[in-house]
């Protein structure tokens, strides 16, 4: 989604290993349920699927199209099929608080909720919050989320927060939790590769088994994204993510994407930062309707 597709070779071995780390982290067993809207031809979603194969749990489809339409679509299932996890980009929890009617939330029994896992996308913690006053009621708690940072190079998931763990934030930014079973996570200079200390921000490079191979067909990519090395001989290889963040008490804290820097007078902005003040400035502007890119113009 940032860049021009590339496919990415994901053995059995990787997903076999994902699935192991998502049952331990979120205590899934086959006694679960799962329900999902999320797309199969997204990591989130196929990954889900594919826990509950592995586990023997019961796994409960809706479309994409079926949430947008009525979000309270997804928690009635949650609700009627009594599915201890569930999964979706932080902007599915913000719709739900604003669409979600009274007459829905009356009917609704959130308390078997155990693990609702936020990611894809920046999580905001006012968004968890505003979730939480609007469904406390329906017996949701705060520490149900579980935050969480992946990409389809690491097969799915890279940290997550445990279920029963109420998120932490810093700097007004999401704790993602911490690295899954055998993974590794360093904080890297990128233009240096020397590992960055404890709360320094710098790019999330990342090791463990299940770490896809590389890309399909595109040995240079490859090499340049998975086969990392730290200065010095310190340490190697990892995967690049090319996303940027921060480690707190072994809790990674994700900060942008460094495609995605905007840089105007010499400052770093990241575009989901202007995208929150500008759709925040005036009601005429639709919520996470909005993009923020840089444009060059007169050598500026």
């Amino acid at each position: 989604t940032t860049s021009q597709p590339k496919g990415v070779i994901v053995t059995h071995g990787n997903i076999l290993e994902q699935s192991e780390q998502l049952h331990l982290v979120w205590d899934f067993t086959a006694s679960d349920t799962l329900v999902t809207w999320l797309p199969h031809y997204h990591d989130m979603g196929l990954i889900g699927t594919l826990a509950c194969l592995y586990q023997g749990a019961r796994c409960v489809t809706l479309s994409p199209l079926a949430f947008y339409q009525n979000p309270g679509r997804w928690l009635r299932a949650i609700s009627d099929y009594r599915a201890s996890c569930s999964a979706a980009p932080n902007s599915a929890y913000e719709m739900c608080v604003r669409r979600v009617t009274d007459q829905e939330l009356a009917t609704l029994d959130l308390s078997c909720w155990k693990a609702a896992i936020n990611g894809a996308e920046p999580v905001r913690y006012p968004t968890l919050e505003r979730f939480v006053e609007r469904f406390a009621r329906c017996g949701f708690r705060l520490e149900s989320f579980c935050p969480a940072y992946g990409l389809a190079e690491a097969t799915l998931g890279v940290a997550t927060s445990g279920a029963g763990v109420a998120p932490v934030h810093d700097r007004s930014i999401t704790g993602c939790g911490y690295p899954l079973r055998d993974q590794e996570i360093v904080i890297v200079d990128p233009e240096t590769r020397a590992a960055r200390p404890e709360g320094e921000v710098g790019e999330i490079w990342v090791s463990g088994p299940n770490v896809a191979q590389g890309y399909w067909n595109r040995p240079d990519e490859t090499q340049a994204t998975f086969r990392a090395c730290l200065a010095n001989g310190a340490g190697g290889p990892f995967m690049r993510t090319g996303d940027v963040g921060f480690l707190k008490d072994g809790e990674l804290f994700v900060t942008g994407r460094m495609k995605d820097l905007i840089i105007v007078g010499g400052r770093n902005h990241y575009p989901q930062d202007i995208e929150l003040t500008v759709e925040q400035c005036h009601p005429a502007l639709r919520p996470f309707s909005g993009a923020a890119f840089a444009v060059d113009e007169a050598d500026q």
